[in-house]
């Protein structure tokens, strides 16, 4: 008697199934790995620049209070101090506190002082001690940084074209770019560069042009238009001011009758005055001119 949980099997579909175990159905292909993620982490990954920068992660503001703390944490014994140390009295993580430490280092405000530290250059010292005491004047003591800074590659570059009058916005970036084999990525610490310039006097910034600061050394001389000036000198100005240094006469001491006048004559006038009048005219002046010649 035939066993109930036993049935018969078609030779076909023994012979199929034989087939599909030697044989197993390959496992579904996994879909191709979106390229979006790849893109994004190659789009991170920035060419390191062959300068030190500011950092772009800090506030101006706040950059500048890390310098001070450097100042004051190293003070006048000159210790040396780490990021860590900084960090600390900053409220920030030492990270962070590290990111200026090799464009103040290029500045000159920071000298190493074995792995991991520093301590404060003379121009940095005087600057914090002038904070401290006349904090209603930070502005200026910054002006002490000046010279200091001025050995800096970031200087270097620009103290030319700014010293000559200032140069554009977008050319002083280019130049600075260049320098630093910083890209397009880097353009706000790029800006953080003249952003330090202009905070120790040594440039002047507008939205489109870079001009020297007082801290430059540009003196403006009274002939001379100021410094970065657009406007032209006015020609006819510039005329008569050469035409009177040319024909000045020079001052005599025994002058005992003196007087001047501007006299000025339209061509519409000089038609209507009668022969006799402008006879008269020309002698009057005939004689005017002998006068005041100077004698061989």
């Amino acid at each position: 008697m035939a066993q109930p949980h036993l049935r018969s099997v078609p030779a076909t579909e023994l012979f199929s199934a034989s087939a599909d175990a030697e044989n197993p159905a390959p496992a579904a292909a996994a879909p191709p790995a979106s390229p979006s993620s790849s893109n994004t982490r190659a789009a991170n990954q920035r060419v390191r620049a062959s300068k030190s920068l500011p950092t772009d992660r800090m506030k101006f503001e706040a950059q500048v209070e890390l310098l001070q703390r450097f100042g004051r944490l190293s003070g006048s014994q000159k210790r040396a101090v780490t990021s860590e140390e900084v960090a600390k009295a900053q409220g920030v993580v030492p990270n962070t506190a590290s990111l200026n430490n090799g464009f103040f280092v290029d500045a000159g405000w920071l000298q190493r002082s074995g792995r991991g530290k520093y301590t404060a250059s003379d121009a940095l010292l005087a600057y914090t001690q002038r904070v401290q005491f006349d904090s209603a004047n930070a502005h200026s003591a910054a002006g002490l940084l000046a010279e200091e800074m001025k050995k800096s590659w970031y200087w270097q570059v620009l103290a030319d074209q700014v010293s000559g009058g200032g140069l554009p916005r977008t050319e002083a970036m280019v130049l600075l770019s260049t320098a630093a084999g910083a890209g397009q990525e880097y353009k706000v610490q790029l800006e953080n560069v003249l952003q330090w310039l202009q905070f120790v006097g040594l440039v002047q910034l507008d939205e489109k042009f870079v001009r020297p600061g007082s801290a430059a050394g540009v003196v403006a001389t009274e002939d001379a238009p100021t410094a970065g000036s657009d406007a032209a000198p006015d020609e006819h100005t510039t005329g008569d001011h050469m035409d009177q240094s040319k024909n000045r006469v020079p001052e005599r001491k025994d002058v005992v009758l003196a007087f001047s006048a501007d006299f000025k004559i339209s061509a519409a006038e000089l038609k209507a005055l009668s022969p006799d009048q402008i006879r008269a005219l020309f002698e009057a002046i005939g004689t005017v001119t002998a006068l005041t010649a100077p004698k061989e």
